[in-house]
């Protein structure tokens, strides 16, 4: 085959090729739109969560959380609130920009199941009652006539010691109340401005160590712990055992039985997925190790919390990282996971398309040779219907026309056959003209 043979035959492969393909290309990219459209978004770059006063436990593992987020390509802002009560709120204030927060456990009002998901349970926040009595205290009941500091009217710890004063039988009027909580009601406790400090709080805080720690202040072990425990889901006994403060000093002088709800993580059902799995990352990676109170492993939990924990989340509390995407950052590994959602429909919808594209091509490219058929034929019916020589001249002259037409046609080298054919069958034709005009 001489070059401009075959540059002739690759040319109209090529355009005989983008004439299928076209069509097929814009399919396919319709195709891919249209997934694209009905996939969910990528997760939000910024979300908003929703922790404690500044210094306590809930800022400084709202922080730790954010540092994780940072590590990942994402931002986890930070807000400061009064607790618990007030982090509901916002929750549920649809206006608030808030997505999540981390809430203690017993505190969640009614209305919040309709909108809110826990996340997961995050630590256990024991609920200490330390006081000034030279008796020993290991009943709530036994706190009527007392002065109470329970932190302020938006706080968990109000919250939880109001609920549980009154399963005891200890109303408003039995007791007096204080706002005050922290380091604040530890020192009106020292000097004897109240009797009772209420707060619930991780063991490791400055001001449990401080109150542990001072003589003259009691911690009071829960006498009837395991009936709490029975009586409310969301409280745990746990046992703070001898010496595990300070080995050396036995801080605690013994076994102090106390009851204590779960930290939380509660988010609005509206959270999108893959910021649930970021979050779920980031408890993992801050409370899954041991603590006072709790085993290895024991947090983040998909149990102990006061709302039924999201799908999504259970489903990444439970399913370890993937170890081939496990070490991508985490704006990546959710891209690819977009992508592979757009693939799977893409390829539904392109492997017929591809099965047919051959047989459409051989199509296209035999019509343009057997169209020519229609036009041998009805030179051979003007054969047939000729009466003299001037009417066969009339047909080989359109023979001549049609050869001229076929020779100038490119196409394929793979169909030179079904050429060749048709110029056979038009020269044999034309042989039957010429025999008839003698």
């Amino acid at each position: 085959m001489s070059f401009r043979s075959w540059y002739h035959s690759a040319r109209a492969t090529w355009a005989t090729g983008l004439l299928i393909w076209v069509p097929l290309t814009v399919i396919a990219v319709a195709a891919i739109y249209v997934t694209w459209r009905l996939l969910e978004p990528a997760p939000p770059h910024k979300i908003t969560i929703a922790a404690g006063m500044p210094g306590g436990a809930y800022d400084r593992f709202a922080r730790q959380y954010a540092q994780h987020f940072k590590d990942n390509g994402f931002e986890l802002e930070v807000r400061n609130t009064q607790g618990s009560v007030e982090n509901y709120a916002l929750l549920q204030d649809e206006n608030s920009g808030v997505d999540v927060a981390l809430v203690q456990g017993g505190t969640t009002p009614p209305k919040a199941r309709r909108t809110l998901q826990a996340v997961c349970s995050v630590y256990f926040e024991p609920l200490w009652v330390f006081y000034r009595d030279p008796r020993p205290i290991t009943r709530l009941s036994e706190l009527k006539g007392k002065r109470l500091a329970l932190g302020g009217a938006r706080s968990g710890v109000r919250s939880l010691a109001m609920r549980l004063l009154q399963e005891n039988g200890v109303g408003d009027g039995d007791v007096i109340l204080s706002d005050l909580t922290g380091m604040k009601a530890a020192e009106a406790l020292a000097a004897g401005e109240v009797d009772v400090v209420f707060l619930v709080i991780a063991p490791e805080s400055e001001v449990v160590q401080q109150l542990i720690r001072d003589k003259g202040v009691s911690l009071m072990s829960f006498a009837q712990s395991d009936a709490y425990a029975r009586r409310d889901d969301f409280l745990s006994h746990v046992k703070l055992y001898r010496g595990v403060i300070d080995l050396g000093s036995d801080i605690p002088a013994g076994d102090v039985d106390l009851i204590a709800p779960a930290a939380m993580l509660v988010a609005r059902q509206s959270l999108h997925h893959g910021t649930l799995e970021l979050l779920v990352r980031a408890a993992k990676r801050t409370h899954s190790r041991g603590t006072l109170l709790a085993d290895d492993g024991m947090f983040p939990s998909a149990t102990l919390t006061d709302l039924p924990v999201g799908k999504d989340a259970e489903y990444y509390l439970r399913t370890p990282p993937s170890r081939l995407l496990g070490g991508l950052p985490f704006w990546l590994k959710s891209l690819i996971d977009r992508l592979v959602f757009l693939i799977i429909p893409l390829i539904a919808v392109m492997l017929p398309l591809l099965r047919f594209a051959p047989m459409l091509f051989r199509w296209s490219v035999r019509s343009r040779i057997t169209r020519y058929y229609g036009r041998l034929k009805d030179v051979e019916e003007k054969l047939e219907n000729a009466p003299d020589k001037a009417g066969f001249s009339a047909a080989i002259e359109d023979l001549d026309k049609l050869e001229h037409k076929i020779s100038s046609m490119t196409i394929p080298a793979g169909f030179m056959p079904d050429l060749y054919d048709l110029r056979l069958h038009l020269d044999r034709l034309r042989d039957r003209l010429r025999h008839k005009m003698g």
